[in-house]
């Protein structure tokens, strides 16, 4: 999968994703979350692309990162039942689901902002 037109993608170290991706669902906005390897998820959310956009200061000593546009992300085959397939990196955490839309990345950096900097989500 190609970042860019059709989606973001947020690399973000799993103690700070893990809060967001709970808050995302009870709020019905989850989206599908890949495995990056040890201690890293990627929030896949809908595009947000605009000159001059950077991730707010907290997020980067954070060590969250943006994947810039154009980045290739290998993605793992569909598992049914939500199960990781074992392969390693690039498993799902949370499979896509049918005709699901991707959460908006304002939404889903304004998480990451209130975790990293030490505020539960509401």
């Amino acid at each position: 999968m190609t970042v860019g037109n059709a989606v973001d993608v947020i690399d973000v170290p799993v103690e700070l994703a893990r809060p967001v991706v709970a808050e995302l669902t009870a709020g019905c906005l989850r989206g599908p979350v890949l495995w990056r390897g040890p201690g890293r998820w990627a929030v896949l959310t809908a595009p947000h692309r605009r000159a001059g956009f950077a991730l707010p200061d907290s997020l980067v000593r954070a060590k969250v990162r943006l994947l810039p546009e154009g980045s290739q992300l290998p993605l793992p085959p569909q598992l049914h039942g939500g199960a990781r397939s074992g392969s390693g990196d690039g498993d799902w955490v949370v499979p896509p689901g049918r005709n699901q839309l991707l959460p908006p990345c304002s939404a889903v950096v304004a998480l990451l902002e209130r975790v990293a900097r030490g505020k539960a989500p509401s």
